[in-house]
């Protein structure tokens, strides 16, 4: 697979070590360089890079295929240049154009994620016919008796109490894409060892709500006490 990348430039004296991809929730990933071609034009200030790898690593040993590297660049904010100790520092590249040709030969765009970016209209567009999972969370707008009844209950106890799991009592607080090497174990412990930056909720808890969606069928999925339970009643609340 080959990824290409163009932008401008803050420095026409570039000496090419790496290049690091800060991630929406600020985690730095670096594209594995063995195979890097680069240029740079000091008269228009700007430079392209292409990296012809699958692999990226994320600083801690890990390395990902060829389908991974795609959601990680996807979600990428901004690129930095890494240059070598006795260059200027302080370089940045911003991005312009990214694109990448499939072992197939075929070429396609990818999308760049802005963080100043609207928060709705980013998922909107980021997760359009793509695998995804949303995280929701009881709204804080919920009058305060509602609200005590249900927060950190597990399912079993709604059920004595005579309540239920309603999509109205809900607010969507984040959402990201979702590959095969994820799991709802694995969304829970992210969202509460390493939150994301940007994910503005409580750590994921008793009476949150999974949505993953896998080839545009949605499957929901209560945070109870013991693991997750599937509960299609909250995405029929939702078509309501």
């Amino acid at each position: 697979m080959r990824i290409n990348f163009k932008g401008t430039t803050n420095s026409t004296q570039i000496y090419l070590n790496s290049i690091v991809l800060v991630m929406k929730d600020d985690k730095e990933i670096t594209l594995d360089r063995e195979e890097t071609t680069w240029s740079a034009d000091e008269e228009k200030g700007e430079i392209s890079f292409t990296f012809e790898t699958p692999y990226i690593w994320d600083g801690f040993g890990m390395e990902y295929d060829g389908v991974t590297i795609l959601s990680y660049i996807d979600n990428a904010k901004y690129f930095l240049a890494d240059i070598e100790e006795d260059a200027e520092e302080g370089y940045e590249l911003k991005v312009k154009e990214l694109s990448f040709i499939d072992s197939y030969g075929n070429g396609h765009s990818l999308k760049h994620y802005d963080k100043a970016a609207d928060y709705a209209a980013y998922c909107k567009m980021t997760l359009k016919d793509r695998d995804s999972f949303k995280i929701y969370q009881l709204r804080r707008d919920l009058e305060d008796s509602i609200r005590h009844d249900l927060i950190f209950e597990s399912l079993e106890n709604l059920k004595r109490y005579g309540l239920k799991v309603d999509f109205n009592n809900y607010e969507e607080v984040y959402c990201g894409l979702y590959s095969d090497t994820m799991t709802l174990e694995g969304l829970y412990e992210r969202f509460n060892i390493n939150h994301p930056k940007d994910f503005k909720g409580h750590s994921m808890s008793v009476s949150d709500i999974v949505v993953l969606t896998f080839d545009g069928k949605e499957a929901a999925y209560y945070v109870d006490d013991m693991g997750f339970t599937s509960v299609p009643q909250f995405l029929e609340g939702k078509c309501a």
